[in-house]
């Protein structure tokens, strides 16, 4: 949710603005893949049409080349066709999960032998993932051989000598992507020893989370140093960590928000940490429900449903339901009771903080007597009174009068900005205000939500759903997922996205071009996968966003076309994480890198898992 703190400085200024297989014994974590696991064949006596046989063909070359220590990776190959290696890749945890998932619906599609033999040689992988450091419930981004891995921390045990798990601390998202590969696989897992292997990995996650109230705490690195690797709470703002360092570096929405807007002060800290939060942070409420929905499923454990519903009378699936597409619900003017809603509720906590810090600097007299309205007194009426006019606007984006009553107000802010000696915020507000204040209009607002969009976090929402839909019991919470899923689509529908279509059709409903546009995609797709750089700064028609990204950078994204097809943009290990209206992708260096082809095999076997491609096509 990090763009929503750049709209929210902007728009709502005025609120403050070798694979690791086994035989069920023993670790040979060291191993390498290339030379151990089954390669594809087909069980089918239909002979392989061509998507078929580049999916048989990506499987090859996915095999001998990109799972060293049975990690998905990009590789290098070198003038002598050796395949090389690199360490700290971050993200190896993430993309082996999906990998085991896709290798578990290409078994429960053909029952190939080779399909059963690769989703548990990854899940075995993961296991080693979360066991490599010797703490219960840690789930490491990646390890290799010390000397590739030089920068990480060593692996406890004998199983682990000479290897290096990576030094970069554990993320939501990798947890993510670790639990859905295991979920996808576990109904279909036939060793014992890893089922064994992993129900233990996911009681040692749940169990620290239950036991820290949805805190992943735990000692890290070869020091033991007590880390705080993520919450997964909804109303969760960083109460309980508020000093400088966390004040200066935060990246997530809306504390980042009001860092931005405030100046760290211990007065403000205490005025945080007491402050009444919404739960506006659907993420982390879905995150939460979706690894203790995998836990009940897997473990059979009370204690996981139980915690489970203690999540949702926390109002975890009413988050996720109210708020799980607030972003783009502002900016569409969609969803407006929730949006209403979040607005007011984090417009009372600024008020709060900015009524403190202004006290504590012994200037609000001053700006109250020389700016504010002599109707409202504090601070906190003029920001109550300033939301009315900007969720006035919001209705009606159009609307020149409205229009205008809130740029009055976000230039109102900018000078008390500038007298509290915020002159950097009312800097970046001003130049906002002189750049964008002609793009402030209900289209303008589409086009900013398009541009601003982060499409990990959509693949990383659609995935895990997905399988909540399939493993919940419950009637009611299964039409609530299917309800987010569609309602999260119907922004996503035109991205031509065969993650998001595909799920979107097995999962929630079917929309009338998901199939269509993903077998369009798949027929598409690149059958080299050396990396590169692809620019289509010349493509007819190109209209260029004015709005930044989600990291601030202007002219890199187009409003049309509204998708650049998978073959006009660069190979990459998930290709669907990427902006599909993003200009300029990939990279020409460093030279000879090879893909690994997971954005080509999910999709595929998600689509012959569902049945909607047959092995003749």
């Amino acid at each position: 949710m990090r763009r929503l703190a750049w709209v929210g400085v902007c728009l709502i200024g005025t609120l403050g603005c070798s694979n690791s297989s086994r035989s069920g014994h023993g670790s040979t974590a060291a191993g390498v893949t290339s030379n151990q696991t089954s390669t594809p064949s087909s069980s089918s006596t239909t002979a392989p049409g061509p998507l078929h046989q580049k999916a048989l063909g990506f499987e090859t070359v996915m095999q001998a080349q990109h799972l060293p220590h049975g990690q998905v990776q990009d590789v290098q190959i070198d003038p002598n066709g050796n395949v090389v290696r690199f360490g700290h890749w971050p993200s190896r945890c993430l993309w082996t999960g999906v990998y085991a998932a896709t290798e578990a619906m290409r078994y429960r599609s053909t029952q190939d032998p080779s399909a059963l033999a690769n989703f548990e040689a990854a899940c075995w992988t993961l296991h080693d993932m979360a066991t490599i450091t010797g703490v219960p419930g840690v789930i490491v981004r990646g390890f290799d051989d010390a000397a590739i891995e030089t920068q990480g921390h060593p692996g406890v045990g004998a199983a682990y000598a000479g290897l290096n798990y990576n030094h970069g601390k554990p993320s939501r998202d990798q947890y993510t992507g670790w639990f859905y590969g295991v979920g996808v696989c576990w109904d279909q897992i036939q060793d014992p020893a890893l089922r064994q292997a992993l129900e233990a990995d996911v009681r040692a996650v749940c169990d620290v989370l239950m036991s820290k109230d949805m805190v992943l705490e735990a000692p890290w690195g070869p020091q033991g140093t007590v880390e705080r690797f993520f919450t997964l709470s909804p109303d969760y703002f960083y109460q309980d960590r508020i000093n400088p360092q966390t004040w200066a570096t935060v990246d997530d929405f809306p504390f980042n928000l009001i860092a931005r807007s405030v100046p760290y002060s211990p007065q403000v800290a205490q005025a945080l940490r007491s402050a009444p939060y919404p739960k506006v942070r659907a993420g982390e409420g879905l995150r939460g429900l979706f690894m203790f929905t995998v836990a009940e499923h897997m473990t059979g454990d009370a204690r996981y449903a139980q915690w489970k519903q203690t999540l949702i009378q926390r109002g975890y699936v009413d988050a996720l339901v109210k708020f799980g597409t607030i972003g783009d619900d502002l900016l569409y003017g969609r969803n407006m009771a929730a949006v209403e809603e979040a607005v007011r509720d984090l417009s009372g906590v600024m008020a709060v903080v900015l009524q403190v810090w202004l006290n504590n600097q012994g200037t609000l007299g001053q700006i109250v007597s020389g700016l504010l309205p002599l109707a409202t007194p504090q601070i906190s009426a003029w920001i109550g009174a300033s939301v009315v006019r900007l969720l006035n606007w919001l209705h009606d984006p159009n609307n020149q009068t409205r229009l205008q009553a809130i740029l009055s107000d976000v230039r109102l802010f900018s000078q008390v900005l500038n007298l509290i000696g915020q002159q950097s915020l009312a800097q970046q507000i001003d130049g906002f205000l002189a750049q964008y204040a002609s793009n402030l209009t209900k289209q303008g607002l589409i086009d900013l939500a398009r541009t601003v969009r982060s499409h990990l976090g959509v693949n990383l929402t659609f995935m895990p759903l997905s399988l909540m839909v399939q493993m919940e019991q419950d009637p009611a919470l299964v039409a609530d997922y299917k309800a987010v899923m569609h309602r999260q689509w119907e922004y996503l529908a035109t991205d031509h996205n065969p993650v998001v279509n595909l799920l979107h059709h097995g999962y929630s409903q079917t929309g009338a071009d998901d199939v269509g546009h993903s077998i369009q995609a798949l027929q598409r797709f690149h059958d080299d996968l050396t990396g590169r750089e692809i620019d289509n700064s010349n493509w007819p028609g190109l209209v260029v966003s004015p709005w930044p990204d989600r990291f601030g950078r202007v002219g890199g994204h187009a409003l049309n076309p509204l998708y650049f097809p998978v073959d006009a943009r660069a190979p990459d290990i998930f290709v669907w994480r990427g902006h599909p209206r993003q200009i300029k992708s990939g990279s020409n260096q460093p030279a000879n890198m090879k893909v690994a082809p997971l954005s080509y095999l999910y999709p595929y076997w998600l689509a012959r898992d569902l049945g909607v491609l047959g092995p003749g096509e």
